[in-house]
């Protein structure tokens, strides 16, 4: 399986979510985009965009000696400890990958203690310790340089709306994210030709902007090239079993285990579509980017319709997942 990597600039903020805006761009939004970018440009043959191409999350980027890793958001781990009263929030691919192999192999595990940024984490009679920088859970050996600025930051600007018949002003507030740091995209695909067509949509996409609120101007970005990374990790494919999530996944199809999952739960629902053709979003909790899924069989790519009065609309959950079965 090929892949590729891109570093994302924003130059302005971004509006995602379902019903209130969320932080991360999950890979069902930025695909939905894609497909329907390319559906302008050829309008045809969409089974290449659909099927062929994987695609994870818009994720935060730490640098290594010679590539940059993504950072996922920190799945919901049995722990002792509370995440977010102890200031953790992502977690580092390799850590992601190695406490997956861990569950893989052990089949549980209990995170027991955090202190002086130690995190002692508990399988059978062992135990490993890894440990926290800068709101990241990562390996104690791993030397990541993290932007000074961060990642993430909320956005919020009052704008004013003019009724061109009374002439009377209709204050209304903009919510969002801006983006502090580069983020990374990730496409995985067995064609070469799929990999190039998905970069140049890419490319197109950062003018046009991504998500709601494009006519206000946020949502644009700049493709900064192709970058290095870890090849080795995206080379192990979806299995029956453990796996981590790069993007979104239904929770019901292909079966997945839920008491043996450590799920980062998202929701589907609201109203969606351009004036002309809006339609009612499917009410459909899902998985996002840094879920550990137990599947009971290989996960395979879920496209759904989702039928309006027009030219209709797809839902596709196509992924990257990194299979960690033992």
């Amino acid at each position: 399986m090929l892949v590729k990597a891109f570093r994302v600039e924003f130059t302005s903020p971004y509006h995602v979510g379902w019903r209130r805006a969320e932080p991360l761009i999950d890979s069902l939004t930025l695909h939905r985009s894609l497909i329907a970018l390319y559906n302008l440009i050829y309008g045809h043959n969409q089974e290449t965009i659909l099927n062929k191409l994987k695609v994870s999350a818009l994720l935060p980027t730490v640098k290594k000696k010679d590539y940059y890793e993504p950072v996922l958001p920190l799945p919901p781990l049995p722990s002792k400890i509370r995440f977010r009263k102890a200031g953790l929030e992502w977690i580092t691919l390799s850590t992601a990958i190695s406490l997956v192999k861990d569950l893989a192999k052990h089949g549980r595990l209990l995170i027991t203690s955090l202190k002086n940024n130690k995190v002692i984490v508990k399988l059978d009679n062992i135990t490993e310790e890894l440990c926290v920088e800068s709101k990241i859970l990562k390996l104690c050996d791993e030397v990541v340089e993290v932007p000074q600025s961060g990642f993430i930051e909320k956005f919020e600007v009052i704008l004013n709306r003019i009724d061109r018949l009374t002439n009377s002003a209709d204050l209304f507030k903009i919510l969002g994210y801006k983006a502090k740091s580069d983020m990374m995209v990730v496409f995985q695909s067995s064609d070469a030709n799929t990999l190039r067509t998905a970069e140049e949509l890419l490319k197109i996409l950062g003018e046009v902007g991504l998500g709601g609120l494009k006519s206000r101007g946020l949502g644009k970005f700049v493709v900064k090239g192709e970058t290095q990374i870890n090849r080795e990790y995206f080379s192990k494919e979806a299995c029956a079993g453990y796996n981590l999530l790069l993007g979104s996944y239904v929770l019901d199809d292909p079966p997945i285990d839920l008491t043996s999952s450590f799920v980062n739960v998202k929701l589907m629902a609201g109203y969606s579509g351009p004036p002309q053709d809006g339609y009612v979003l499917p009410y459909l909790n899902y998985a996002g980017a840094g879920s550990i899924i137990n599947a009971r069989t290989i996960p395979e790519p879920v496209i759904r319709e989702v039928k309006t009065s027009n030219i209709g609309s797809l839902l596709v959950f196509n992924p990257i997942i990194i299979g960690c079965c033992a």
